[in-house]
Order: structure tokens, then sequence, then C-alpha cells
């Protein structure tokens, strides 16, 4: 599944407001040319929400200008998920620091960070917790970019949905295996999806027909679900 980022700040003070929406716009971007998504909260209390409704894969906790107890909002993060969290705290702050190190944070960088800077502690975490998914993934005559979000069939592009890109890139990274329809479900979409397995089913058959002669690596295992047959692959139509 693609890494989610979320980004949490606090734009209420006046000093900051306008620099860190400047920021935010900025790292959003960065992100998305990661080939991550991303999603916002402007203080803790829609950062909490945001985790209730999504699958986040790491948090991003900008400190600056904060005006409430940092080391207090730290807590309630951590009080509500184990995922990692990268703080950012005022340049030259040891101390602040120090507590945000001591009260739940698994890194810490000082502001002004570049934003690839940024982005290389972000990847440094997320090999912590899950192996980051690939760029891109070639077989034969296909190409999917995860980064362009683009799936090519012998350099033409596949008009494909959010959903079945996803699909695609799921059984792709997973080639050989036999992948239930929940495990889909949950894995390749999101834990908090409303559809129920026939919605797999769907995706599966459409995702078939818009590959043409390559659709025929995705086969079905009776009783399970779904495999990306690699041997089939590799073999183009006559």
């Amino acid at each position: 599944m693609i890494p989610t980022i979320l980004l949490v700040m606090d734009e209420g003070n006046p000093r900051y407001t306008e620099t860190l929406r400047q920021y935010r716009v900025r790292l959003t971007q960065r992100i998305f040319d990661e080939g991550w998504q991303v999603a916002t909260a402007v203080g803790v209390a829609q950062a909490l929400a945001q985790l209730e409704a999504q699958k986040i894969s790491l948090l991003v906790f900008d400190t600056t200008g904060y005006r409430g107890d940092r080391v207090a909002q730290l807590k309630l993060l951590r009080a509500s998920t184990d995922l990692p969290v990268l703080v950012v705290v005022e340049g030259g702050d040891e101390h602040a620091e120090l507590e945000m190190l001591e009260n739940g944070a698994d890194d810490c960088l000082h502001r002004p960070a570049s934003d690839p800077l940024i982005i290389a502690h972000v990847k440094a975490l997320l090999k912590r917790v899950h192996a980051l998914p690939p760029k891109e993934l070639r077989f034969d005559g296909l190409r999917l970019s995860l980064a362009e979000h683009v799936v090519e069939l012998d350099g033409k592009t596949v008009a494909l949905s959010p959903r079945e890109f996803d699909l695609l890139y799921y059984l792709a990274r997973n080639p050989n295996l036999a992948l239930s329809r929940m495990q889909i479900l949950n894995r390749a979409w999101d834990s908090g999806y409303a559809g129920d397995e026939r919605t797999v089913d769907s995706h599966i058959k459409s995702l078939r027909a818009k590959l043409g002669w390559f659709g025929k690596h995705i086969i079905t295992v009776r009783g399970v679900g779904y495999k990306f047959l690699w041997s089939a692959a590799q073999e183009r139509p006559a």
C-alpha cells in the first residue's frame, strides 16, 4: 500500500501563519513527488480525527510556533498511535529536541530544515517499520510508475482508475502469491474501505479488460482470491 504521510502543524500563531502555510504547500508537493500520499491537520485535534478516518503511515509534527504545551500535544498523539513520529522544532532549541525525544518522538529535526533533508528522514523512518514500495515496476511490456501514477503497456498509457492502479500495483508487488479478496481490500486499498469482497471481483474484471493481452497474468485462485502470475506475463501473444 502506498504510504500516507500526515503533516501536523499549528497555523493559529499570527507570527508563523503565512510561513507555515507556504511550508505546508511546498512540503506537500515534495511528498507527492516521492509517490506518497499526504494528509494535513491544523492542530492535534484534527490529527487525531485523521488517524481515525484513514490509514496513516507516518506523522510529521511541526511544533514551530505552537502556542500550547508541545510535550502534552505529542503525548496525545503518541497515546493514540504507535506510528513513527518525526518532530520538527525551532532551530537551535536543543532543550525542545530533548523533550520531544524523551516523550515519544522517533526522530527530530531543527527548522529551517531543507525539504530534501525532511524527506530523507521520512524515508529512514518508513524503512524501520516497513519496506518502502519501489517507485517503478516493469514486467515485459508493462511499466507501473508509482511516482507518476501511470501504467504503460507497450509504451502506451493505460487509463486506470485510482483503485485499479492500486490493485494492479499491489498484485504486481507480490508476484506468484495467492492473495485473498480481504487482503486486497485491506492492503491494496484501505482498511477502512466500505466495499465488500465482490468489489474486488468487479475491479479485477475491469483491470483485465483494460490490460488486453497482458490481463492474463492476473489469474483466479479458486477458494482464495487472485494471483499475479509472472510466468504468464512473460509470454506475448503471437
